[in-house]
């Protein structure tokens, strides 16, 4: 087991150990750093986050997730380089999955930014997710039984419709899609007995496809300590890659839509949450209603937007975690945000195939004002990705 560790310009005052390696890691670790919270880095990936220059110090463990001793791993981290009531954040699904299910052993040295599995769980699986939105009477799309190919076939779906998995581990890493859009009968036969074989079929999700794409996607992020929100923001995810079933948002915009804090704020109290989190919402044009998706429960891929719009989600959380009180702002509305590095693919992709004219594409990226990666203080996460651009695309198609 490789194992490489960096570690310098360490305080005293307890920081955030920050497990990630990508572009979010490094909005996280900024905006950290702007407090003067210490960062360091526990990359389980190759990454850009490594070459910031907010991060004080980095370890590398790429095993941390899959090994049997990540747990005592972790632990005597906090001994040998002084991490006791350190924060652990993180900024992808399988490190939260991780840190839930062993909520009971790091928590007695750190202070997570994950709730325990019961709770989380409520979240990270798509179909208790939806079960809770409707409990708390929130809208959400039409779900179809889904138990058996049978079972869905009786229950006379309409079409179109979505298949998708309740969470995206054995699925995604080997088909790199989110979702299927099923437009019959014969389709849903097949990409339904295609997807079986990959994950069992207690963990495929059919509901109502809601149309009208990335112009009706909406997000709520918000920082919420279990009864009232410390930061929050809507925005509009105006693009995405891919642009029908997204992985990752290319383009937001922060607005004013106080629905979307209500909506948010009577789930996140329905699942007993409290943390930094994302919660997405399709408008459905039919009903004129927002109907609730998912929600993330760490740092997604846009949640710089926040920062720009004159909000620090980062050091919110961190302050929130180590009981410091912290004054609710009023965000920015019109802020935006873009990743370039995989918006101009999607942008002419979309020009190509007809969807989009030039002339809102040139419109749209000359409005910008904030890029994902790229900062004068701090610009080496930039050049690498530049460089890193094929091994990103190769290894996660974004």
């Amino acid at each position: 087991m490789a194992e490489n560790r960096v570690l310098n310009r360490r305080t005293n005052k307890p920081g955030v150990l920050l497990i990630g390696a990508d572009f979010q890691a490094v909005g996280v670790a900024r905006a950290l750093a702007e407090e003067g919270i210490p960062v360091v880095l526990l990359e389980t990936e190759a990454g850009i986050a490594r070459y910031s220059n907010a991060v004080s110090s980095r370890i590398s463990k790429r095993d941390l997730l899959t090994a049997d001793d990540s747990v005592s791993y972790l632990l005597e981290l906090a001994d040998t380089h002084s991490l006791h009531g350190w924060s652990i954040f993180c900024v992808n699904d399988e490190t939260i999955e991780f840190l839930a299910k062993n909520h009971i052993e790091l928590s007695s040295v750190y202070k997570l930014a994950v709730l325990p599995w019961d709770i989380t769980q409520r979240f990270y699986e798509k179909d208790q997710a939806g079960y809770a939105a409707a409990q708390a009477g929130i809208p959400i799309p039409q779900v179809y039984p889904s138990g058996s190919l049978e079972e869905l076939l009786s229950s006379d779906p309409q079409f179109p419709l979505v298949l998708k998995p309740t969470f995206k581990k054995n699925y995604y890493d080997k088909t790199n899609d989110k979702a299927i859009l099923v437009k019959d009968r014969d389709s849903l036969v097949q990409e339904y007995e295609s997807m079986n074989q990959l994950i069992s079929t207690n963990q495929i999700l059919a509901q109502e496809f809601l149309p009208g794409g990335t112009k009706n996607l909406f997000s709520y992020a918000a920082v919420f300590d279990g009864e009232s929100v410390l930061a929050g923001l809507s925005s509009h995810r105006i693009r995405q890659h891919p642009m029908d079933f997204g992985h990752a948002t290319t383009y937001a915009v922060s607005q004013d839509i106080p629905e979307l804090e209500q909506l948010a704020i009577r789930f996140m109290k329905q699942i007993g949450y409290r943390g930094v989190a994302e919660v997405e919402f399709m408008f459905d044009e039919r009903t004129q209603q927002y109907k609730f998706i998912e929600m993330n429960g760490r740092f997604w891929g846009w949640h710089m937007l926040t920062r720009y719009a004159g909000l620090n989600y980062p050091a919110t959380l961190y302050r929130m975690l180590n009981g410091i009180e912290t004054e609710r702002l009023v965000p920015k509305n019109h802020t935006t945000w873009v990743r370039l590095l995989t918006d101009i693919p999607t942008v002419l992709r979309e020009a190509v195939r007809g969807r989009m004219s030039v002339t809102r594409v040139l419109q749209s990226l000359a409005s910008f004002r904030t890029d994902a990666v790229w900062s004068w203080k701090d610009p080496a996460p930039f050049l690498m990705e530049a460089l890193m651009a094929p091994y990103l695309w190769w290894k996660k198609g974004f």
